[in-house]
């Protein structure tokens, strides 16, 4: 009996003395909901995945070029939504009344145009109607490489006026289509040809082509913008905006 107990106290200092020896067992993540150890320490774990999770965030540097800033569809001042109804004009000669209705229906890259000139009587004395269908201009031009897009032109009816054609520039920027600066760079369609007082290749007429600069796409400096013009004659046309950065 005397054996056992001495045994067990034998045991019992044994373990305080290795308790003593080896201290506490403590972990180095704080308590929950307890303070925030503010020391500069680095956390490897944490550092590793904040490390993972930008390499995750981290996007493509932006291409150097043109980018698309503003799309613009222009409805000129006489359709008959803005003006309120037809353009009048007198008949020479006779003084009669004339009435032009310009109109347009679809959505951006298919639409359809028509005018027609009528008497006050509803008479009608000339018509014409065309579609045009395109697909939009590159998001990003770069520089040194022409410029493309392609587009439909369709005439749908032509009675005694023909549907004026469509043309396309790159050219300086808060203009209307219709307009251009002193130097554009003009879009060519390849199935046209150069005349001694017209240059076909410069419109499109009844025919699905694709139309590319004339000249490769220049470069700019940051904060630059250029345009896109699509004119589709009578004052509709669209307008791509680009900047350089």
């Amino acid at each position: 009996m005397k054996k056992l107990v001495c045994l067990l106290m034998g045991s019992l200092v044994l373990g305080l003395l290795i308790g003593c020896t080896l201290g506490p067992k403590t972990s180095t993540k704080p308590a929950s909901g307890g303070p925030k150890d503010n020391s500069p320490q680095t956390n490897t774990s944490t550092a590793a995945a904040s490390s993972s999770q930008t390499g995750n965030a981290t996007t493509v540097p932006e291409m150097a070029g043109w980018h698309l800033v503003e799309t613009k569809y222009f409805v000129p001042d006489i359709d008959v939504d803005v003006n309120g109804g037809p353009v009048k004009s007198t008949q020479s000669g006779t003084g009669a009344t004339l009435l032009d209705y310009y109109q347009d229906s679809g959505d951006i890259g298919n639409i359809t145009l028509a005018v027609k000139r009528t008497g006050e009587g509803g008479q009608v004395f000339a018509s014409m109607q065309w579609q045009i269908i395109w697909s939009a201009p590159p998001s990003t031009l770069p520089d040194g490489l022409p410029a493309s897009f392609d587009v439909e032109h369709k005439v749908l009816e032509a009675v005694t006026w023909n549907p004026p054609v469509l043309k396309a520039t790159f050219d300086q920027p808060d203009m209307k289509p219709g307009y251009s600066s002193s130097s554009p760079n003009t879009f060519w369609q390849p199935n046209g040809s150069k005349g001694q007082y017209k240059d076909t290749r410069e419109e499109v007429y009844n025919m699905q082509v694709t139309m590319t600069t004339k000249n490769p796409i220049a470069k700019g400096k940051a904060g630059d913008r250029k345009a896109i013009y699509i004119n589709f004659g009578e004052g509709y046309g669209m307008r791509y905006t680009y900047e350089w950065r």
